[in-house]
């Protein structure tokens, strides 16, 4: 085992992020997901493998979980909301809430079955374990679809059945985790959970205003992205003090849907308009600030994982995995003539439902909140990473799917007819 000095962690830290890049090379050249290449970094340095990161540092591993998941739960959140546009939300509204609501429905019932019967788990923490698998990966999904042939209008559906899946698990695993923790009654739980929502809200707008008035100021000077992020996490920590039960992450979300639909609010005062034009410099930086997470996140989960057994964990990871399947093939069926779908968009939208980080955040929640659930930290982590290796290899095998199926027709440019007569509900 190497011994782990100030040198060794950088060094890790440097090539973690050369990994990442690397990563994101091979993905535009061969779609292999990126994040299945950064785990299996976190996993080589750790101790099944070169044992660079070692089991004796496993404490100190654990220890990090609450900061590390906070940081990514900030981030996540606020792109989140910068993500969803409510005028693009409107063309497509029908198709998506009805794909992303009623698909995530059906997700959170049927695990939930499945915990209760098969792992014999209690109630609140099966609905839990239900809530956890019912959203879809941006970091995979966005690539992924990106570079697809297929029509903008499906791309849009897709995109935003993420932000808006990724938005309820988050929002509904933190709400369950809050009721975990009370000790009071259910109603008097409910309240308390309420009045945290209501001063998220409160305190995410009164922000996003300030800031959408602060913004044609500030934005005139350097570093004003690193000062928006400053914003975010003051915000995360104020709403976590201030809103301890469950309203950190509404807070966050309110705040960047705010700056992002600017545009489409009533004229504030003071102001004619209140598009801010965030510009191109802020959303390059903003995606430079997701890959380091997205790398910094997956090579420490894959650095956790290396500590964990995963053989046993393996048959519940699949069986999670058939049900997400099995559920994704019934509402593509279920969208299909209400979106018009062709063969080329179904074969898209069959394979696109990744799990990614989001589903790990949400997981580890009860953990990072002290509330004691019937299952422990490393089976809960060893199997949501199973789920996600497993779903983010059959998207990559769906775009592979796509792309084969294109080129047998005679053709690698697709007309988007479908999104120049608009969308059809």
């Amino acid at each position: 085992m190497v011994s782990l000095s100030p040198a060794t962690v950088w060094i890790i830290a440097g090539l973690a992020v050369v990994v990442g890049y690397v990563a994101n090379l091979l993905f535009k050249r061969y779609k292999i997901p990126d994040i299945l290449v950064i785990l299996l970094f976190g996993w080589l340095v750790g101790p099944s493998a070169f044992g660079i990161i070692g089991v004796n540092l496993r404490g100190l591993i654990e220890s990090l979980i609450p900061f590390v998941s906070s940081l990514t739960l900030a981030i996540i959140m606020f792109n989140g909301g910068l993500e969803l546009d409510l005028k693009e939300i409107k063309k497509v509204v029908k198709t998506t809430v009805f794909l992303s609501v009623f698909g995530m429905f059906l997700v959170v019932v049927t695990i939930t079955m499945f915990f209760l019967i098969v792992l014999n788990a209690d109630l609140i923490t099966s609905i839990f374990s239900g809530v956890v698998f019912g959203s879809t990966s941006a970091a995979v999904v966005l690539p992924l679809i990106s570079r697809m042939k297929c029509s903008s209008r499906i791309k849009t559906i897709i995109t935003l059945e993420t932000a808006i899946t990724d938005v309820l698990v988050v929002g509904l695993g933190s709400c369950i985790v809050v009721l975990m923790a009370q000790s009071q009654g259910p109603g008097q739980s409910l309240i308390t959970l309420m009045t945290s929502i209501i001063i998220a809200i409160v305190l995410g707008t009164i922000s996003g205003l300030a800031w959408l008035y602060a913004t044609p100021f500030l934005s005139r000077f350097r570093y004003f992205y690193i000062l928006t992020m400053a914003a975010v996490l003051l915000l995360f920590s104020a709403c976590i003090i201030l809103a301890p039960d469950g309203g950190n992450v509404i807070g966050v979300l309110i705040f960047g849907l705010i700056l992002s639909n600017s545009h489409n609010l009533p004229p504030l005062p003071g102001r004619k308009n209140n598009d801010i034009h965030l510009g191109e410099e802020f959303k390059l930086l903003n995606d430079e600030m997701s890959f380091f997470i997205k790398v910094f996140f997956f090579t420490y989960l894959g650095v956790f994982v290396s500590t964990l057994n995963l053989a046993p964990l393996l048959i519940y990871g699949l069986a999670i995995v058939l049900i997400l399947f099995g559920i994704r093939q019934i509402m593509i069926h279920l969208v299909r003539k209400r979106a018009a779908l062709d063969d080329v968009d179904v074969l898209v939208m069959r394979t696109m439902f990744p799990r990614g980080l989001c589903t790990v955040i949400t997981a580890l929640l009860p953990f990072t909140s002290g509330v004691t659930i019937i299952f422990d930290q490393n089976a809960t982590l060893g199997t949501v990473t199973l789920v996600i290796i497993i779903t983010t290899i059959l998207a990559s095998v769906g775009a592979a799917l796509v792309e084969f199926k294109l080129k047998k027709d005679g053709g690698n440019v697709r007309l988007d007819d479908k999104a120049e007569a608009g969308p059809v509900e």
